[in-house]
């Protein structure tokens, strides 16, 4: 005998049953079972009647089953009496009520993880954000070193990017490592902007003292991110991503090599050069190769959030690595003559 309510149609209804059931053989949830973590090995000659399972009732046999002719006889005179349901008129006949809920939709906006199947709508939202993370970046840094120009002394400039760059780190890692971070709102986008914030003030805070974060180096940090970007929407059909990344940086390394020896490029141009061409131009290339090439579905928040923060760390640590080594370079291998030049005279070996 089964009672069915009437149901209400809508297209997210949920079915939910409220059936009853009692069966003898149904085995309890492993998880409320307590004695499943005690430490048991069942062997034949352990006086422990049952295996492994501890919801088998069977007796733990090792060899063939052989019934004793009393179990037999138990068997044939229950085989001969009529059976009897515990349900009542049937044996499978089982009370059920099946009953219909209208769910709302959860609304979702782009801030609190929207999808949808538009690739385009994704990257999208990666380069505005992209965009907006290294304009304000470049604006405070220019403010800083043209208009306000602080004056700090080693000691505290050193204290102050040590503590920025270990709670950027922090930061990071407790975002790109736990998905949880970057699926609730609105953490996500506060933790996005204090890595954001932090990595600024400490390329920022490096370069402080000598006031060396130019124009210059702004520009050059921009330029190696959108050439890179741009070389990486096209990999050879021949190749794999990974292997033209490293054909592309052999060829570019051997040329400016060869460029720099016959003109004769000064070192603390030369270094940064390199340094580009070796390492933040192929992680540019990289993650534009990332963006592009891997096929998505659909966006959710943490994607693009995940995306345009790996994008703006690696155009952040162009600049704040190219004027460390341009100053480096500068004051341990330059010569005297060739600090203020570009381009240096050759000199003949004799």
């Amino acid at each position: 005998m089964s009672l069915n309510k009437k149901s209400v149609h809508s297209p997210t209804s949920h079915r939910i049953s409220t059936g009853t059931q009692t069966d003898v053989t149904s085995r309890p949830d492993e998880y409320d079972d307590v004695s499943l973590y005690d430490a048991v090995d069942p062997s034949p000659n352990d006086f422990f009647p049952y295996d492994d399972d501890p919801y088998n009732n069977e007796p733990y046999r090792d060899g063939p089953y052989e019934e004793s002719p009393q179990q037999e006889q138990k068997q044939n005179e229950g085989a001969s009496q009529p059976r009897v349901s515990a349900y009542g008129d049937t044996e499978h006949d089982i009370q059920t009520e099946t009953i219909y809920l209208d769910v709302d939709e959860e609304k979702k906006t782009i801030l609190t993880g929207a999808r949808g199947p538009s690739l385009l709508a994704f990257r999208c939202y990666v380069y505005v954000l992209i965009f907006a993370q290294v304009s304000l970046a470049s604006l405070q840094w220019m403010i800083v070193t043209y208009a306000w120009k602080p004056k700090l002394h080693h000691i505290e400039r050193n204290m102050n990017v040590l503590l920025l760059f270990l709670a950027w780190l922090n930061l990071t890692l407790g975002f790109f490592g736990f998905r949880r971070l970057q699926f609730t709102f609105p953490l996500n986008w506060i933790i996005f902007g204090c890595i954001f914030e932090s990595l600024t003030l400490a390329v920022m805070c490096f370069s402080l003292c000598e006031l060396a974060l130019t124009w210059h180096f702004v520009l050059a940090g921009i330029s190696v991110l959108l050439i890179y970007t741009l070389l990486g929407l096209w990999v050879p059909k021949m190749l794999t991503a990974d292997l033209w990344i490293l054909i592309f940086v052999s060829i570019t390394v051997l040329i400016v090599s060869i460029i720099t020896l016959l003109s004769g490029l000064a070192m603390h141009v030369y270094v940064p050069l390199t340094l580009c061409l070796v390492i933040f131009g192929p992680w540019a290339m990289y993650m534009s190769q990332k963006l592009h090439t891997k096929k998505r579905p659909g966006f959710t928040t943490h994607q693009y959030l995940d995306a345009a923060a790996k994008v703006y760390i690696n155009y952040a640590m162009t600049v704040g690595c190219i004027v460390m080594a341009s100053h480096m370079s500068d004051y341990y291998l330059e010569n005297d003559e060739c600090k203020d030049k570009w381009f240096c005279d050759r000199r003949l070996l004799t």
